[in-house]
């Protein structure tokens, strides 16, 4: 009797351990590949665009699916509706009430529309502006607004770098202004493409400091700026980009 007790005892003592183990550190936590198994495939262009698109959205959106961590991402956009086509485009006008010329700008409304002036559309880099919106779909869904989010916005600004340096194309659309190009590179340079994760051999100190410069450089530029913006800097030695790991830690 007293033998099964001290087994019993020991059992219990040996399970109590195993809960109490610490879980896998920020630089280690791996995602199961087992995810992408769930996530849609073979997506084409009128998967993802309504009816009624511009083909040159069409051609942007076949550029982004054609590209590994384009099409990934859109995998994760097309889960968010698997059975109808959701994204929607409209032209934001001018004073004359045509899509309005003077400044190029994109930004995700919800609900699967996604809003663009007219000078967009010449822009030879425009599927890199795409793909920043698809990141915002990704970031937010479609069952409530997008938040006004300093530290989500610059999560896209990384994402869309990542994915214009993937294509090795001399040409590249600024993000944000050009004075940002060089604080967003260094950023970039603290992470591992392959994970989402620290590169080697970077210190969370080193990359802390970057990915602060980066957050006070978007956070002074309007329309971040703004009264309705949240400056959600993350938490030191936490992880400001979820959604960025979810995209880049299966990419291998």
């Amino acid at each position: 009797m007293k033998t099964c007790k001290f087994i019993l005892l020991f059992v219990l003592l040996v399970s109590c351990w195993n809960c109490a183990e610490p879980e896998l550190g920020f630089e280690e936590k791996v995602l199961p590949d087992a995810e992408l198994n769930f996530l849609p495939e073979n997506i084409r262009v009128m998967d993802l665009l309504a009816p009624g698109y511009l083909d040159a959205w069409g051609d942007a959106t076949f550029t982004i699916l054609n590209n590994s961590i384009g099409n990934k991402l859109l995998r994760y956009v097309k889960a968010l509706s698997p059975n109808r086509a959701f994204i929607r485009f409209e032209a934001i006008p001018g004073e004359d009430g045509l899509p309005d010329m003077s400044k190029e700008e994109m930004a995700y409304a919800g609900s699967g529309l996604i809003r663009y002036t007219g000078k967009v559309l010449n822009n030879d880099c425009k599927d890199e502006l795409l793909f920043h919106e698809f990141f915002h779909v990704f970031q937010n869904g479609i069952e409530r607004p997008p938040r006004k989010s300093v530290n989500n916005e610059q999560e896209a600004c990384l994402a869309q770098y990542l994915y214009s340096d993937s294509k090795s194309s001399s040409y590249f659309a600024v993000v944000i202004d050009r004075d940002f190009r060089p604080i967003l590179v260094a950023l970039a340079s603290c992470i591992d493409k392959r994970t989402g994760y620290l590169k080697e051999g970077i210190s969370y100190d080193e990359f802390h400091e970057k990915y602060v410069a980066a957050l006070d450089f978007i956070a002074k530029t309007p329309p971040y700026n703004g009264s309705d913006w949240m400056r959600d800097q993350a938490g030191y030695n936490e992880h400001p980009f979820p959604k960025l790991v979810q995209l880049l830690n299966q990419h291998l």
